[in-house]
């Protein structure tokens, strides 16, 4: 069969692209490998954390896992935070997309929904300022904000973040805090002209979770279990708009199938090459292709259908970084028992130079990844951690930075043969400058000064490697006069009529803010670009 158009990759970018070309009649494929979990998900309770704990005989399956697999031992690795009812989503990577790097070790999906199926659902939209650089217009990408933020859900409020987030039509109130959150925003509150003064500004998170009912999904419930378990279906995964996509009788979705490579042929059809999960050989034929496979998925297959073997490619990732803080305003207190795992608050730092970036911080609490995760990472014999643990953990928050990212001739990847039939390996060399991480670390001190103001003591700075972010971009940039292995305006690869990227690939730069909900924007626009193209065609 010919389709209009193929989209390879079924996750937050796959799906939005595809729902515009689809809700209009086009016939869409969408080829997926699709791994699902077919372990944990039905035997996960709908009920709260703090109730589980207490009754469930059978928690132990899902917390720790059947084989122990949720227990990591030894340095905190990309990804540790996957529980094993989320472990499904990166099975089967190492083997058939291996990657070869001394110092960058990313996070990939074969999963139905790719690694959205367990994000942290901050869904932040670049503002004007994040993308003055960009060859894009931000006034370009506000409806497309507008039209995703509808489709998935996404809560939040108008608050001193305002500025940085800009407005949403159909923003959903915000989560209810837990306790920690709402001393950290109301000794924010009383002294924030000050802290304001200094260029750190808080208020809540722009979260990809419903508060109220929408689409047959469920307002979110206080379980606490979004780390385990999808039960009220408030956290957006990209499955949901997947199913939706599933009911049109013009939509097909090809599982379980790898993409490879692709041909454009001289009557400027496409033809997608991939395989099933027995080796055999899958042939597609489409009008065009839109390739979103995440990042490092998107590059292998380009670089492999034009033959560009040891090129190197550009390669961003947002320096990420963690700090364990103490928050005295609610040292000693017990905490509300009905909560969200999702962040509390959010802030940006304007450093003092106006010619420095901008620092993105996200405000956690622990409660629902369990205690022993911590234990292990004190100095103390277990029987003083676990009573050490018990009597911090009401008042325990965790701070995460992430900074922006630009290319640099020291951060790039190359596709290489397999050898003897085996899978082709990705090349990562990622090695940011020194003054880029002096700069960081010096602007993280600052900030920590700052909340300490607001009653937070850090005891503890993590850096868990370059790819800890899971946020990746800037291999196939973006720019005004396309050229080789990049893409134009409308984000169509140079030198092919039909050929388009809808992930992250495309941006030239990643701002602070986690880009996925900016991603899933464009891939949206990328979608209905395509679609206006065919409509032209077809008269």
């Amino acid at each position: 069969m010919m389709y209009d158009v193929i989209v390879l990759g079924s996750g937050a970018c796959g799906v939005n692209a595809a729902f515009p070309l689809t809700a209009a009649g086009f016939q869409v494929a969408m080829v997926d490998f699709g791994h699902t979990d077919n372990s944990y998900a039905s035997i996960i309770p709908e009920s709260p954390f703090w109730e589980i704990r207490e009754s469930d005989k059978n928690q132990h399956r899902y917390f720790l896992g059947d084989h122990y697999e949720g227990i990591s031992l030894g340095k905190i690795p990309v990804g540790a935070q996957l529980t094993p009812p989320r472990q499904y989503i990166t099975h089967g990577v190492s083997d058939r997309l291996p990657i070869d790097s001394s110092s960058f070790f990313p996070l990939e999906s074969l999963a139905a929904g790719g690694l959205a199926s367990g994000w942290g659902a901050n869904a932040y939209p670049f503002s004007k300022q994040d993308m003055a650089q960009f060859p894009l217009e931000h006034q370009q990408l506000i409806r497309h904000f507008e039209t995703v933020a509808e489709r998935i859900g996404v809560s939040g409020e108008y608050d001193d973040l305002l500025p940085f987030y800009g407005s949403c039509a159909s923003l959903q109130p915000s989560l209810k805090m837990d306790k920690n959150g709402e001393s950290i925003l109301a000794r924010y509150k009383k002294i924030k002209s000050n802290i304001n003064r200094a260029g750190l500004y808080l208020g809540r998170s722009r979260q990809a979770v419903i508060t109220q009912p929408l689409h047959g999904r469920n307002s979110n419930q206080y379980f606490d279990m979004t780390f385990w378990g999808d039960k009220d279906r408030s956290v957006y995964r990209p499955t949901y708009t997947l199913q939706e996509l599933k009911a049109y009788e013009n939509f097909a979705y090809h599982q379980p199938v790898l993409g490879h490579s692709f041909i454009e042929n001289s009557d400027n059809t496409i033809e997608i090459i991939g395989y099933d999960n027995q080796g055999r050989e899958v042939r597609m034929k489409s009008r065009c292709l839109i390739l979103a496979a995440g990042v490092l998925g998107t590059i292998r297959i380009v670089l492999r259908s034009l033959n560009k073997y040891g090129v190197r490619v550009p390669i961003l990732s947002n320096p990420y970084s963690y700090v364990s803080m103490l928050n005295m305003n609610v040292l000693g207190t017990m905490p509300y028992e009905r909560n969200h795992s999702l962040a509390q608050l959010a802030a940006i730092f304007k450093p003092p130079n106006p010619g420095e970036p901008e620092i993105h911080i996200t405000v956690h609490t622990y409660r629902s990844l369990l205690n022993f995760k911590l234990i292990k990472e004190t100095p103390l014999p277990f029987p003083e951690s676990m009573a050490l643990i018990r009597r911090l953990i009401p008042a325990l928050t965790v701070l995460a930075f992430s900074h922006e990212d630009r290319p640099a001739n020291d951060k790039y990847c190359t596709l290489h043969h397999g050898e003897s039939g085996d899978p082709d390996r990705l090349e990562i060399v990622y090695e940011p400058s020194r003054t880029d991480q002096l700069r960081q670390n010096r602007h993280e001190k600052m900030i920590l000064k700052l909340f300490r103001k607001i009653g937070g003591y850090h005891f503890r700075t993590i850096r868990p490697g370059h790819a800890a972010s899971i946020h990746y971009g800037g291999t196939l940039a973006m720019v005004s006069e396309p050229d080789e292995l990049t893409v134009d305006i409308s984000c169509r690869l140079y030198g092919t009529q039909s050929v388009y990227i809808a992930d992250a690939s495309v941006f030239p730069y990643l701002p602070a803010k986690g880009q996925t909900f900016t991603a899933m924007a464009n891939a949206n626009r990328v979608g209905q670009l395509i679609m206006e193209k065919l409509k032209q065609n077809a008269r």
